[in-house]
């Protein structure tokens, strides 16, 4: 047996004890590991809060080494996963110490290991029946501070909680030159989602603001609203959500919503904003605000998106004739990209849902619209031996099977356009999908998450890459994410090929199902640039070829 074998044999052996210690933990090992009354077993605890378990042992032959393994079970799975060991520091006879474990929502049990001096080893397992999730809390627009407050003039702070159970209170306390107030509640309403509003007396020294939440079984969320200067007299603050000072996506040709808060220290009068077009601001524009804005306002407006807009200045007065301006950059007007959700295709001929465009409506179409759109077509979806396919029309004769597949869905054609399509890249996310907005963004997104290096790309060449083929999907590859290009190829008979891929687009597929008829159905997203790429990049469309006549 060689030493590689004989280690995993003793990790397995020490594993199962530990298991086994979740169940049993009488061993009789001649000393006891006092836990000073922590239960065995916690019928529940709370997220985010910490597990103290303190730790007294007295071995007449001494300690020799001591740890403890949490072990965590992912949400709605049974299987558990021991950690790594953390180690517990001892020496002599005595060990007095308390463990302070974070709480998270997949904790299952904490199993502690002692051994003596004679390697006779100790276990003691706290367990965990459940996780209650603590509330969320947040605040609206992002906004979790104020750039100035006046003395003796209250302010709002404004936010959400929400809570799988029931609240029990939202709160808040000042804390005033390191002295915290006296704690306020606030009404709850609906006990698992309350948008809330905090009316905070200023006073000279005020620092911050502390919100708590707590739902009924003890679980908390805690959040800091910070003050940044408190003033004696009239004042006035502009601050825009998520404390933006560039607009990065401010989209061409469409109403692009500015929204932000107005602190005060007596009421605000006005709100106007001017637009800044090739080097030239325009006249400044009132955004109404209506009568009855207060001291505390937040606003939210419209600009239309065009080119040339360079920046927005806002600028703030109230009725002390204090005012403040803060300007907003736009480095670039954004252009849109298209986003088609849910877009249903079927190998199966008479569905009539068996080629995609990108830029000729209604996208999907069948055969016969197809032999009329040749020049519009991007893939064609065809049914293999094990699955479903997209291909690019290009690749119709890559191989006798791609021929036999693409063949009852081509028949007759005399344009075979060319497209990029990579297989499923495994650091395509749905998240990351989800954060593509824009016509940049796409090719940030291919730079960044495949042609970049690891570990958030693969270095992946999808400029050059000769790739005309996606994945085979089928009932157990029902999801994930591949890029398709625009571009241009050699003709399929010319080796080595050359490939320049100039423009991309993203795919999620969300869904593969079979029918029963043999036939397979698929649902994607995609997002691809605006201005037609299919066009411009026909150069490289074919003829049939021999073998594979149409």
């Amino acid at each position: 047996m060689n030493n590689i074998s004989f280690l995993k044999i003793l990790l397995s052996i020490f594993v199962g004890v530990l298991l086994i210690a979740c169940e049993k933990d009488d061993l009789d090992t001649g000393y006891a590991i006092d836990l000073k009354g922590t239960p065995d077993v916690y019928e529940s605890v709370n997220e985010k809060g910490q597990l103290e378990i303190p730790i007294q042992i007295t071995c007449e032959k001494g300690l020799k080494r001591a740890f403890y393994k949490i072990v965590t079970k992912a949400v709605d799975s049974e299987k558990l996963t021991i950690g790594s060991e953390i180690n517990i520091p001892v020496s002599g006879n005595t060990l007095d110490t308390t463990l302070v474990i974070p709480i998270t929502m997949t904790l299952n049990s904490v199993v502690i290991a002692v051994f003596d001096n004679d390697d006779i080893i100790n276990l003691r397992t706290v367990k965990v029946e459940s996780v209650k999730e603590s509330p969320v809390l947040t605040f609206k627009g992002g906004i979790k501070v104020r750039k100035t407050v006046a003395i003796g003039i209250p302010f709002n702070i404004n936010g959400n909680v929400v809570s799988e159970h029931e609240l029990k209170l939202i709160s808040f306390e000042t804390v005033n030159n390191g002295q915290k107030g006296t704690p306020v509640s606030l009404a709850l309403g609906d006990k698992k989602n309350v948008d809330f509003i905090a009316s905070v007396p200023v006073a000279a020294g005020l620092q911050y603001v502390l919100l708590k939440a707590e739902n009924i079984y003890g679980g908390i969320a805690v959040d800091t609203f910070k003050v940044s200067n408190v003033v004696s007299g009239d004042f006035i603050s502009l601050t825009m959500e998520q404390n933006l000072t560039e607009l990065n996506y401010f989209f061409d040709q469409e109403d692009n919503e500015l929204k932000g808060n107005i602190a005060s220290g007596s009421d605000i009068k006005t709100l106007k904003y001017a637009v800044t077009k090739n080097g030239t601001e325009g006249a400044l524009q009132t955004v109404n605000i209506g009568s009855d804005a207060g001291n505390d306002y937040n606003f939210s407006f419209k600009v239309k998106g065009e080119q040339g807009v360079q920046g927005i200045r806002l600028v703030a007065e109230n009725n002390g004739a204090k005012t403040v301006t803060v300007n907003l950059t736009v480095p670039a007007i954004a252009i849109r990209a298209t986003y088609l959700q849910d877009v249903a295709m079927s190998t199966d001929p008479a569905d009539n849902k068996c080629f995609f465009s990108a830029y000729r409506t209604p996208h999907v179409y069948g055969l016969a619209e197809g032999k009329t759109n040749q020049l519009m077509i991007d893939w064609v979806l065809t049914k293999t031996s094990s699955g479903v396919q997209p291909i690019s029309l290009h690749a119709y004769g890559a191989s006798t099977t791609y021929y036999a597949n693409a063949l009852p869905y081509l028949g007759g054609f005399t344009d075979l356009t060319y497209l990029y399509l990579s297989s499923l890249r495994a650091t395509m996310t749905q998240a990351n999908f989800n954060t593509v907005l824009s016509v940049k963004d796409i090719k940030t997104y291919v730079d960044r998450y495949i042609f970049g290096p690891a570990p958030e790309g693969q270095a992946y060449n999808i400029y050059t890459s000769s790739r005309r083929v996606g994945d085979t999907f089928s009932a157990s590859k029902t999801k994930g994410g591949f890029v398709i290009a625009w571009g241009s190829h050699t003709h399929p008979t010319v080796s080595p090929a050359v490939v320049n891929n100039v423009s991309h687009a993203i795919v999620w597929v969300k869904q593969v199902t079979q029918k029963s008829n043999g036939h397979w159905d698929i649902v994607f997203d995609i997002k691809f640039p605006k201005d037609d790429q299919r066009t411009p990049n026909n150069g490289s469309a074919i003829a049939p070829y021999s073998p594979y006549p149409l």
